[in-house]
């Protein structure tokens, strides 16, 4: 080992394993790289079985991405309930002013016409949780609670037909991201 490697090893012992990572971050010499490999800490550690680890954080995973999904499509769905209610109101208090009436009723109709499509991408998120999870061997009743969903309020959405697009997304983007038996 020569005088330098001495002296570089001396140097990269005081550091603290973050601090060596940043240095590593900026050099290009394999030597060098291997150097500091050389001062890093050895440890052992004894852990569960990194299979286990992966298929519970993919069903983690799906209940919560699908969770997050549903509730956005609901708060939509309410979002555009209480803008036909507000809508509503101000066609009362305006109907003399016959342009801002019709504006209000053309957005009272895309907003009504929003609402299914709310519902069906909720449908969606929930069609394809319980595809999911029953694929891979979990409890669609316990994907559910993680994801902070009711089981009687994923009944309610039962005669809803899900957004082909987003359940064939949200199926095709989860699916790819499982882990590898």
């Amino acid at each position: 080992m020569s005088r330098l490697t001495k002296r570089s090893i001396a140097l990269y012992d005081h550091l603290t394993a973050k601090e060596k990572a940043a240095v590593a971050l900026g050099i290009m010499d394999a030597e060098e790289l291997d150097v500091i490999a050389s001062t890093v800490e050895r440890k052992t550690y004894r852990q569960l079985d990194a299979s286990f680890l992966d298929w519970g954080d993919y069903a983690f995973k799906i209940s919560t991405v699908l969770g997050l999904e549903y509730w956005q499509a609901k708060a939509n769905e309410y979002s555009f309930k209480h803008a036909i209610r507000g809508a509503a109101l101000v066609a009362d208090v305006e109907r003399e002013n016959e342009e801002m009436a019709k504006h209000e009723r053309e957005l009272m109709a895309s907003v009504i016409a929003a609402i299914p499509k709310a519902q069906a991408n909720q449908a969606a998120a929930l069609a394809a949780l319980q595809t999911l999870s029953t694929e891979h061997g979990f409890a669609y009743e316990d994907c559910l609670r993680l994801a902070g969903i009711r089981p009687d309020e994923a009944e309610r959405m039962d005669d809803v037909e899900p957004s082909a697009g987003r359940l064939d997304y949200f199926i095709e983007n989860l699916r790819s991201v499982a882990p590898k038996l």
